[in-house]
């Protein structure tokens, strides 16, 4: 992305040739990349959650149960995060196919 004209969309001026292109960085990874995610959810927080007045009811019950049954907790999470990722992506431009994983 490299907006030729800054002045004409930030400064209500108009589009010249003297203005000079202002180029944007866009990180890309390169296909095949692999990732590790590592995602921590302590005691700690969980309490702090679940002394939360305004948290869901919902959402407290479902964390109840996942500290009741912790073995299972870590591949439930590991099933969100993939289909988080397969299926919405992260970061900008998602609907372009950035950010998607495979």
């Amino acid at each position: 992305m490299t907006p030729h004209y800054s002045g004409y969309y930030t400064k209500v001026q108009d589009p010249g040739d003297w203005e000079n292109p202002n180029p944007i960085v866009f990180l890309t990874v390169k296909k095949g990349v692999n990732f590790c995610f590592n995602v921590l959810f302590d005691e700690f927080r969980a309490k702090e959650i679940l002394k939360d007045e305004y948290f869901p009811e919902v959402a407290k019950n479902i964390l109840r149960k996942w500290l009741s049954e912790s073995s299972n907790l870590s591949n439930l999470v590991k099933n969100w995060i993939e289909a988080a990722l397969k299926e919405y992506g992260v970061g900008a431009k998602t609907r372009l196919g950035y950010g998607i994983f495979e």
